[in-house]
C-alpha cells in the first residue's frame, strides 16, 4: 500500500476536513451604557454581529486567511521539497483557533524496515489569544496515521499579533522545524532497539502530563494488549495513538488532539523518559 493509499485509508489527520469557511473580522470601538470603553476595542464578525473576544489598542489583527497565506509563501521560501504534500486546515472554538497543517512525504525516514514518518509541519493563529502566529513540527507514521508534535518550542520564533507577521521570521521558524524533526527521527531509530518491560513502561506513563489514574489505566491496558512489540519505539506509539485517535468530545477535536500531542512532547522531554532511553535528561 502506497503512502497516499494509506493516508486516504487511516485519514490524513484526526480531524474534520472541509474546506474552512473563513469570515471576515474586524476590530471595533467598545461601549458600555452609551459610552465609548478607551483602550479596548472588541474582535467581532461583521457577518454575524459574534464577538469573538475583546482586545487591548496594542493588539494587531492577523486574520486567519492573512495568516494561511503567510504560511504557504514561508514554506515555499523555505526550501523543502514539497513532493507530494498533502495540506489540511482545521478552525477549531468557533472559528477562533486555526490549524494548518501539512505532511511532506519527500522529508520521510524509516524508523525500521516498513515503518516510515514524514515530516509533520503545523502553523497556528488564534483570535482569543491562546495560540500566537506559529510553527510546529512532528512527525506523521503512515503505519497507523498517528501524529506527533515534537520539542517544548520547535517553531522557535513566534509572531506576537502586538507585532503583526514577519514573513522571514515564519520561514526561520519552519526550517527550525524541520531541523529539529530531523534529529528528532535519530531518536525515534534508536527507540526501535531500546527494550522496556511492562513495569518500566507504567511507570513513564505515571509522567505524562495531568495523567489521572483512569488515563494511566487505559494506556496501560493498550500498551499491554495492543504494543507491537517490547521497545520504546512502542511505548512511543501508544502515546502517540492515544492523542491522536482517542475519542474526544465536543467539536474542537484538533485543539484536543493537539493538546495531547503537546503532553506527549513534555514526556519526552521529562527526566523519567531520559532515564528510559537511557541519557541525560
Amino acid at each position: 500500500m502506497g503512502h497516499i493509499d494509506q493516508m486516504e485509508r487511516y485519514g490524513f489527520v484526526p480531524a474534520n476536513h472541509r474546506a474552512p469557511a473563513f469570515f471576515p473580522v474586524e476590530l471595533v470601538p467598545m461601549s458600555a451604557a452609551g459610552r465609548t470603553i478607551e483602550g479596548w476595542r472588541a474582535l467581532v464578525r461583521p457577518d454575524t454581529g459574534a464577538v469573538l473576544h475583546c482586545w487591548q489598542d496594542g493588539y494587531k489583527l492577523v486574520p486567519h486567511d492573512a495568516a494561511t497565506a503567510a504560511f504557504d509563501a514561508a514554506l515555499r521560501a523555505g526550501g523543502l521539497d514539497t513532493t507530494g504534500m498533502l495540506v489540511s486546515t482545521d478552525l477549531t472554538h468557533d472559528g477562533r483557533r486555526l490549524f494548518r497543517q501539512y505532511v511532506l512525504p519527500a522529508h520521510s525516514v524509516e524508523v525500521r524496515p516498513g515503518d516510515v514518518t514524514a515530516l509533520r509541519i503545523v502553523g497556528f493563529n488564534s483570535y482569543d489569544g491562546s495560540l500566537a502566529v506559529s510553527w510546529r513540527g512532528g512527525g506523521y507514521r503512515f503505519v497507523c496515521a498517528n501524529t506527533t508534535v515534537i520539542g517544548r518550542d520547535v517553531a522557535a520564533t513566534k509572531a506576537r499579533h502586538s507585532a503583526g507577521l514577519d514573513m522571514e521570521a515564519l520561514a526561520r521558524g519552519m526550517v527550525a522545524a524541520c531541523t529539529l524533526y530531523v534529529a528528532e527521527t535519530a531518536r525515534w531509530i534508536r527507540w526501535a532497539a531500546v527494550p522496556v518491560d511492562t513495569d518500566r513502561a507504567v511507570r513513564v506513563l505515571r509522567a505524562l502530563p495531568g495523567a489521572s489514574d483512569a488515563l494511566v489505566g487505559q494506556l496501560t491496558t493498550a500498551w499491554v494488549g495492543g504494543r507491537e512489540d517490547d521497545t520504546l519505539w512502542a511505548l512511543f506509539n501508544t502515546l502517540t495513538h492515544w492523542a491522536t485517535h482517542d475519542p474526544t468530545r465536543g467539536g474542537n477535536r484538533m485543539a484536543t488532539v493537539h493538546a495531547r500531542q503537546e503532553r506527549v512532547a513534555r514526556l519526552i522531554d521529562s527526566k523519567p523518559w531520559a532515564e528510559l532511553e537511557g541519557r541525560a535528561a
